[in-house]
């Protein structure tokens, strides 16, 4: 059995902002709700928006609670901090903002620590 993590060191580069993940979130869960907005008020532009609507509104709910679910795991220590990183969330390591006493977060200065610290603000 091996003792060492074999993760790639590129991986371990790879921040995860929390505000743009929940941002990302916020503006899904807003989709859902103008077209089921626009389903309920029969504003939909063509009839073939009209039959697709209930099902990607459905698909928009599965979706963000899906990720809200993975989001809770890695904020409870149960998944990898990885396994949340994309493309629309991903934050620059310099970027990496630590919060200490009182309100007001400063910057990181050394930042090669495992995953378990790769999740900003």
């Amino acid at each position: 059995m091996k003792d060492e993590d074999d993760t790639p060191a590129h991986l371990y580069e790879k921040v995860v902002s929390l505000n743009l993940e929940l941002a990302n979130l916020e503006h899904a869960l807003r989709g859902a709700h103008l077209l089921a907005e626009l389903l309920a008020n029969n504003d939909m532009p063509t009839e073939d928006a009209d039959r697709q609507a209930p099902r990607s509104i459905v698909a928009i709910l599965a979706l963000a609670d899906s990720r809200l679910q993975q989001l809770r795991r890695v904020i409870r220590g149960e998944a990898d901090t990885r396994h949340l990183w994309a493309p629309y969330n991903a934050i620059s390591p310099e970027l990496l903002l630590e919060h200490r006493s009182g309100f007001g977060p400063r910057k990181v200065e050394h930042l090669r620590e495992r995953s378990t610290r790769a999740v900003a603000a």
